[in-house]
């Protein structure tokens, strides 16, 4: 699940919720609660925040279409 996806890369990188906010700060607008709400729960995550997330836990987003 992507919500536990962001929280493992982040204890990974040894950072604190709000060392996070503050590496997507520079993107857009982050707060601690806003990445605590999305280790929670994936279903309220915008995309363009998804990438800034991404971004700045050093992850990269890929879409590919389904193969039959």
């Amino acid at each position: 699940m992507i919500t536990q996806l962001l929280k493992n890369r982040r204890l990974e990188l040894g950072l604190t919720q709000e060392e996070l906010a503050e590496r997507c700060n520079e993107s857009i607008k982050f707060h601690r609660n806003d990445i605590s709400r999305y280790e929670r729960s994936s279903n309220d995550i915008p995309l363009h925040k998804l990438e800034v997330l991404c971004k700045a836990l050093e992850l990269k987003i890929e879409i590919k279409p389904i193969k039959k």
